[in-house]
Formats: structure tokens, C-alpha cells, sequence
């Protein structure tokens, strides 16, 4: 596995939002000059092979930006095992088994069908989602030559506990009893603990991929779930980031967590192209598991 490279967010290509971040928690936008900016934190990464007839726009599925990014991480980083987190139709699921080495592992997870029929998501804007009956979970990769990496997982992350306190305590109570219930280790689900453990077999994680609910809860979870688990110069990527009108948790999590903790995210923004990138406001989130990448004191001050 190759090791990705921080980049100081004063030295972004953009040189406008470079001077704006010099006393700024992010998360850090790769924006205008994005594959300079990618190439400094992958050197090489824009060589890779990339085809945008690739991308299929399909709604729920990731967008091109998004899509790009996934192919050349994964195509740069050369991971051996790796974990996602929203299977859907197994798109993004396809793309990682063929682009990762021969020998590599996945392991991919996504609610059973019962529960995509049943089930009230934390927050009711991923209802859409987990109701799409177009395809099979997992349909799209399971012909690729590459199927034989996947491990594939049905079931709901979050404990019964969880969600019976996202569902029914007021919001201090929940607040509190979250936080320290992530502390001790029970907002995930015991058994999937125990299925995640025993696929990586004393492995760590060189790459996760995080598309599941976008509540903050559920975002927490699984990156504080994966964060102790992750190879050092691990990625996580993560989707939709910057969609408040729908996403909110995902932008609520990671902006909190770069704030009170100095974690270092980079929004994958990259400024519109035509025929290329559409939306330019949401994008995924890259993290990468370096000392570094975990204690920007970006609130002191210039001396």
C-alpha cells in the first residue's frame, strides 16, 4: 500500500481559500486547481487511468466528482483490504474489486431487504434510499471477474439500544447518552463488531468507503468505528458532505469533529467543469490516517 502525503491547507492551489484557512478548523475544500492539490497529497494519482464513461448518473448512486475520486484512490493507494459501508446496487462495490490487487479483500455492508422495507431511518431524508427497488443489493458487481474479493454483509449497524435513543430521548439527554455511548463502545451492533474483527483477522483497514445513512449518529459510528481499525496511512472517503437541506449529519459530524479535535478532513470540492463535475457545492470527504491529520492547532495564532 502507498502512503498519501498531508497537505497544510495554507498551501492549496487556491490561493484565496488558502489565506482564508490559515486560522480555520475545515473541512478544507480541494476546489479550483484540485488535481495539483490531489497530486501533492497522492504524487502520481493523476496518472492513473481514469474513464468518465465510468460514471453512470443514477439517482442515489455517487455523483462524477465522487466517482472520480473513488477510482483514483483506489487505483493510487493499492490497498489489500478494504471495508464500504453501503453497498446499494454495488457500483462503487464493482470499482473497488477492479481496481485493487488481485489478492485484496472487501467487505461490504448494507441493510437486509426487510429492514430497506421497514425500517424508519434516523433521519427521514435517507428514506428514499433505502426504498430503491430498481436492482439487487450488491447486483452490479456480483459478474465482475474480480466478485470473488467480496464479502458481502446484510445487516443494521446501529444496536437496538441506539436507535431506541435516537427515536425517543430529548435532545440533551440523547446528546449525552451518544457521546458516551460511543466512548464504551455500544453504539455499534455487538455481532457486527464481531463480523467486522473476524474479516480483517488482526488486518487493518487500508481503505473504507462510507455511503450509508447520512444522519450524524450514523456517521459518527462508523468513522469512530473504523478510525482505530485503519493502516496507518489508511483513506477513509466518505459521501456527501455539504447537503444541508438533506445531509445535514454528515456535514454536522466531520465539521465537529475537525473543530474540537484538530482532525484534518479535505472536502473533495472541485471547481465545475462542463460535461464534468455538476454540483458544486456537495463532495466526498478524505481523510488520511497520518499523525498529522490528527492535531492542527488551528487556532493559533500567526506570530
Amino acid at each position: 500500500m502507498k502512503i498519501p502525503q498531508i497537505l497544510p491547507p495554507t498551501e492549496l492551489s487556491d490561493r484565496v481559500l488558502a489565506e482564508r484557512y490559515v486560522r480555520h478548523p475545515g473541512p478544507y475544500a480541494i476546489a479550483k486547481g484540485w488535481q495539483q492539490d490531489l497530486e501533492k497529497i497522492f504524487p502520481g494519482i493523476m496518472n492513473t487511468p481514469y474513464d468518465q464513461t465510468q460514471f453512470e448518473d443514477v439517482y442515489g448512486q455517487l455523483g462524477p466528482s465522487e466517482t472520480e475520486l473513488l477510482h483514483r484512490v483506489v487505483s493510487w493507494l493499492n490497498p489489500k483490504v478494504l471495508v464500504e459501508y453501503g453497498t446499494a446496487y454495488g457500483r462503487s462495490t464493482r470499482a473497488m474489486t477492479e481496481l485493487s490487487p488481485k489478492d485484496a479483500r472487501i467487505l461490504t455492508v448494507d441493510l437486509p431487504d426487510k429492514e430497506r422495507a421497514d425500517i424508519q431511518t434516523p433521519y427521514s431524508t435517507d428514506t428514499a434510499f433505502v426504498r430503491m427497488r430498481e436492482l439487487q443489493i450488491g447486483e452490479k458487481y456480483k459478474d465482475s471477474p474480480e466478485a470473488y474479493k467480496v464479502n458481502q454483509v446484510r445487516t443494521n449497524i446501529l444496536s437496538d439500544e441506539t436507535l431506541d435513543l435516537i427515536a425517543s430521548a430529548s435532545l440533551p439527554v440523547l446528546n449525552a447518552e451518544f457521546k458516551k455511548m460511543l466512548k464504551e463502545g455500544k453504539v455499534i451492533r455487538k455481532s457486527f463488531v464481531e463480523t467486522l474483527d473476524a474479516f480483517l483477522n488482526a488486518q487493518t483497514i487500508d481503505f473504507a468507503f462510507i455511503d450509508a445513512a447520512h444522519d450524524y449518529f450514523t456517521t459518527a459510528a462508523l468513522f469512530e468505528l473504523n478510525l482505530p481499525r485503519l493502516s496507518a496511512g489508511g483513506v477513509i472517503l466518505t459521501d456527501d458532505y455539504n447537503k444541508p437541506s438533506t445531509h445535514i449529519g454528515v456535514s454536522e459530524y466531520f465539521a465537529t469533529k475537525a473543530r474540537e479535535e484538530g482532525f484534518v478532513f479535505y472536502h473533495f470540492n472541485p471547481t465545475p467543469q462542463p460535461m464534468e463535475f455538476r454540483d458544486p457545492r456537495q463532495g466526498g470527504i478524505i481523510f488520511l490516517n497520518l499523525p498529522e491529520a490528527k492535531n492542527r492547532e488551528w487556532r493559533a495564532r500567526v506570530k
